[in-house]
């Protein structure tokens, strides 16, 4: 599992995983990653996915925080939220939607699948207040085929205290069960 801050440059190791340096400004207000990866794996593939999330946002007219996005294919993503759902292409750093948006039923697994890594997150959302002092604290949390985190990007900037307590939460977080592809969220702690 790699982290990756948004808002300081940060390095971490893993098992599996070389350096990674993720760099950018607060990514709400600035469309732009600037990313030094060091590796083949880590947070690379999520930059896509971020993409996604806000154009995906602003297409279904939907708070991103309830944007969903699954890795279907290389630089095919499918996003969700809203009761809503699209297609994406990025190429050269441009995403663009690749299919009309489609009205989501409630039972579809795209959905649940969403719902899942929320609950997951909203299961440790008293610890990571507490971490953060109380203090709204958004995250952008890739999940694996199996389940497991595989990148975290912290979209507001913690002190290093706090920043070590909210790695220790949300370190092993896992869905607990297997999404239907790799699945992306944005997810808001707050009180």
């Amino acid at each position: 599992m790699v982290f990756c801050n948004a808002a300081h440059y940060s390095a971490r190791m893993s098992a599996s995983h070389r350096i990674l340096v993720v760099a950018a400004s607060t990514l709400h207000r600035l469309p732009f990653v600037l990313a030094f990866v060091v590796t083949s794996a880590g947070c690379g593939h999520t930059v896509g996915a971020m993409e996604v999330a806000t154009r995906a946002a602003f297409e279904f007219s939907c708070d991103g925080t309830t944007v969903a996005v699954q890795t279907v294919a290389r630089n095919h993503y499918r996003a969700t939220g809203c009761a809503k759902g699209a297609v994406f292409i990025c190429r050269g750093g441009v995403c663009e939607r690749d299919s009309e948006v489609l009205v989501i039923p409630d039972g579809a697994r795209a959905n649940a699948d969403a719902q899942r890594s929320h609950a997951v997150l909203d299961a440790v959302r008293d610890r990571i207040l507490t971490c953060t002092g109380g203090r709204t604290f958004r995250v952008e949390v890739a999940f694996g085929e199996d389940g497991r985190q595989t990148a975290m990007t912290y979209i507001d900037e913690l002190p290093l205290g706090p920043r070590i307590c909210v790695d220790d939460v949300l370190g092993d977080i896992e869905m607990g069960g297997q999404p239907e592809y790799p699945i992306f969220v944005r997810h808001v702690f707050s009180s």
